[in-house]
């Protein structure tokens, strides 16, 4: 284990960004896997091209970008006081961090999957002040832990390995925000009927003017 552990704090000093990039998107696909499998149970149907994106966003965006902020907090916040530095960085990751990632991920998503601007537009009014609220239920008593008790050379790690849940429920609700409402669904054009008698027949005919035909 310890071995791991050193091998794992070199790559970090030399290679950050690939490091964090590899462990995210690892996770990120474990995320959409739990999702898929563990909550709307697909089992064979399981759609492959969404674990890819998911794994995608969080190797190119998703670990790159959360690795490098919580390392610059820590290299910015320079406060003795274990506690107190905690609280200042925790203040201020959580003023930045949860609106502004929510967002990236709801858009990059929606771009991979080929959304227009309205649909995208529609995704966040469904989802995204859900997506913060549960955040804030969240991260925050991770982060403060983790600023107190995790060396920082694995705080992105830890993240990461925390975010396995979180990353599932992010998959489902982006899966859920589009889905029709097929309550809502109706015939765009339905044709009105009458029914004519005559004769002690019975014939039923639309009650279009220039189709609308009666044979008595």
């Amino acid at each position: 284990m310890n071995r791991l552990l050193t091998k794992y704090q070199q790559q970090i000093a030399e290679r950050p960004l690939r490091t964090y990039a590899i462990q995210s998107g690892t996770m990120f696909t474990m995320g959409d896997v739990v999702a898929q499998q563990a909550i709307e149970k697909k089992g064979n149907d399981h759609d492959f091209i969404r674990t890819a994106r998911m794994g995608l966003y969080g190797f190119c965006i998703g670990g790159p970008v959360i690795g490098s902020w919580l390392t610059f907090l820590n290299n910015a916040i320079k406060i003795q006081h274990r506690v107190k530095g905690a609280l200042v960085k925790l203040a201020i990751d959580q003023a930045v961090v949860p609106p502004s990632i929510n967002a990236v991920f709801l858009t990059s998503i929606s771009l991979l999957e080929g959304r227009n601007l309205p649909e995208i537009k529609e995704k966040f009014r469904t989802s995204y002040f859900a997506a913060l609220s549960n955040s804030y239920q969240l991260w925050p008593f991770v982060n403060f832990v983790s600023f107190i008790f995790i060396n920082p050379a694995y705080r992105p790690l830890t993240n990461s390995v925390i975010s396995v849940g979180w990353n599932a429920y992010l998959s489902y609700l982006n899966q859920t925000a589009l889905k029709p409402n097929n309550d809502l669904i109706q015939d765009p054009d339905p044709t009105p009927t009458t029914t004519v008698t005559s004769n002690n027949t019975s014939t039923t005919a639309t009650e279009n003017p220039e189709q609308q035909k009666v044979f008595a």
